[in-house]
């Protein structure tokens, strides 16, 4: 990877850091993440960029979970096709905004959907109280 960054002349802008306990400070530093996940589609890193508000492009695994078709962060494209994966940047980074309102829709719906006091009040405390009054 880092001899074809050279290649590529992007060597000096290229990081491959390996496992990093604590990726926000990278995320905060992004202007898009890519998902390049060819068997899966979102993933714990993929829904952190949402919910800092970074744009998303990534392939298109067919996965029933997949979430940029229905809340619109960012752009799929044919999975494993890295030419309309870096067509989907440049168009992305072109936009008079850079791709920020498409980063903060999804950065409200995962605030919406996954905000752990959500999560704790209407799952979790719906679920024990359902278990409880099951055992009355």
């Amino acid at each position: 990877m880092k001899r074809q960054a050279e290649n590529l002349g992007v060597a000096d802008r290229a990081h491959f850091l390996g496992f990093i306990e604590n990726p926000f400070p990278y995320y905060a530093a992004a202007d898009i993440y890519l998902r390049t996940t060819v068997m899966e589609s979102d993933n714990i890193s993929s829904v952190s960029a949402m919910a800092v508000g970074l744009p998303v492009v990534g392939f298109d695994t067919g996965s029933e979970t997949e979430q940029l078709g229905i809340v619109g962060h960012g752009m799929l494209v044919p999975n494993k096709d890295s030419a309309a994966l870096g067509q989907a940047v440049v168009k992305i980074l072109e936009t008079p905004d850079k791709g920020k309102k498409l980063g903060e829709r999804g950065r409200i719906y995962c605030h919406q959907r996954y905000d752990i006091r959500r999560v704790v009040n209407e799952q979790y405390l719906g679920a024990y109280i359902a278990s409880v009054n099951a055992k009355r």
